[in-house]
């Protein structure tokens, strides 16, 4: 049950408040909370905590990495289709970004 209100907390403080998310600080504590979830075994509400910040800064390697190895091990492809364009996107398919998703493209193929 603490686990629920703490979700519903940072879910709450992440969408009121989009100078939160821009926070490096706030970033990276709130990344940490997510792999607390995943490690406990709750991806589902782990993915929701990337999946927002994602949203916010869908360049960001630091957030497309956690929620890639946790769509490959979930094997939920269509999404991790999906993320990796978004991520691709956002980085106007450079060099860079492209290699860091070749483990992704591969899988895909």
């Amino acid at each position: 049950m603490k686990i629920k209100i703490i979700i519903l907390l940072f879910s709450s403080i992440l969408l009121s408040n989009s100078n939160a998310i821009k926070n490096p600080d706030i970033i990276k504590r709130t990344l940490r909370q997510a792999y607390s979830l995943e490690q406990s075994g709750l991806t589902s509400e782990a993915y929701k905590i990337y999946y927002e910040l994602f949203l916010n800064s869908p360049h960001s390697y630091k957030i497309y990495e956690p929620i890639k190895k946790l769509l490959l091990n979930e094997k939920n492809i269509e999404e991790l289709k999906k993320i990796t364009q978004q991520y691709l996107d956002a980085n106007n398919n450079s060099l860079d970004s492209i290699v860091q998703v070749f483990d992704v493209l591969i899988t895909l193929e």
